[in-house]
């Protein structure tokens, strides 16, 4: 249920979180959550276009979200789709896959899906796009170009729509994404090494390999940054992301094992600040949380160790001792939870 999931959420740290999906199903029991004063958590919601597994159209739903949102639930985008995965080279590059002419599969026709985001940015809704290419987000770079020069550079700037997951980036479009200012989203619960690199590795052959989540690089542009858990199947324990966005490593390795990329590898600071500010900047939220200040929501968290005075391969052992939401304290706990 949504009350256990955001229950467990908060036991991990979590005060504030970006859905990637969502419907007038998922809006009426977050709100009936809310209601019963039993959602301790910030929401927002980038709700699907069309329901990504049984393809009704949820349109009417975001035209009329003032009917479910509250203060802590905000429906602030349309969630499309520019391209496919990795594994199976759905993934659509501007580089051809090794040893072929392949360069992956648009989700659907690129010119489509810059005239939906140039359609919803004018209507004032940001769009949220699974792009797990480089040639996926420049679609979305495009059309959010496009609708600059159609609407306005600052208006649209505003909207900063999201791109989801790039795997693959193309550090020329670094410049592009910062004129944009779209929000770049990580989701770094794949990219140590372990058997789903290795199927990667199978399709896009060792170099390619070395390229993938290129968080750190992102970063340092100056781009926007943030970090997503990627899928319900995907780790989402912070601590053990963490780890793993700063060594390129898997959790606890030591300097002999494996790193994948590790030019792509970030500073602590880096992948804090992209955790808290970033999110809440990619929320529109920044005035309200992501830091503790004073006039902002007091959502913040208590850990064991101060992840500055551990060595980093030891980051992912940290947990939650306490967990507050607007000032309150809604978790208190002695172990570590994770999923």
């Amino acid at each position: 249920s949504g009350e256990k999931i955001f229950t467990e959420l908060n036991k991990m740290g979590f005060t504030g979180l970006k859905l990637a999906q969502g419907d007038s199903i998922w809006m009426g029991g977050i709100k009936k959550l809310d209601e019963d004063g039993k959602l301790h958590i910030q929401l927002s919601m980038a709700a699907y276009e069309k329901d990504f597994y049984r393809l009704y159209s949820n349109m009417n739903t975001i035209l009329n979200k003032d009917k479910y949102e509250t203060d802590h639930l905000r429906v602030d985008a349309v969630k499309l789709f520019a391209d496919g995965v990795p594994f199976g080279k759905t993934m659509y590059i501007k580089d051809t896959y090794p040893n072929s002419d392949h360069h992956g599969v648009p989700f659907e026709k690129p010119e489509v899906l810059i005239e939906k985001i140039v359609k919803y940015n004018g209507m004032g809704l940001p769009v949220m796009v699974h792009s797990t290419g480089d040639a996926g987000a420049d679609v979305v770079i495009t059309a959010t170009e496009k609708a600059m020069e159609k609407y306005g550079a600052e208006k649209v700037r505003a909207l900063r729509n999201h791109i989801a997951h790039n795997v693959i980036v193309d550090p020329n479009d670094y410049e592009r994404m910062i004129t944009t200012n779209v929000i770049m989203e990580f989701s770094p619960s794949f990219w140590f090494p372990r058997p789903i690199i290795d199927q990667a590795e199978a399709d896009l052959g060792y170099e390619m390999l070395q390229k993938v989540w290129p968080f750190g690089t992102t970063a340092r542009s100056g781009a926007n940054v943030a970090i997503g858990a990627d899928w319900n199947q995907a780790q989402c324990d912070p601590f053990i992301n963490t780890e793993t966005l700063v060594t390129r490593r898997a959790p606890g390795a030591t300097e002999d094992d494996p790193i994948l990329g590790p030019e792509n590898a970030a500073s602590l600071e880096t992948v804090l600040e992209a955790y808290t500010m970033g999110g809440a900047y990619s929320m529109y939220m920044e005035d309200e949380i992501g830091s503790i200040e004073v006039g902002k929501r007091a959502n913040f968290i208590v850990l064991n160790k101060n992840l500055f005075e551990i060595p980093e391969n030891e980051i992912h052992k940290a947990f939650v001792k306490e967990t507050y939401f607007e000032g309150e304290q809604v978790y208190k706990g002695v172990t570590k939870v994770s999923f």
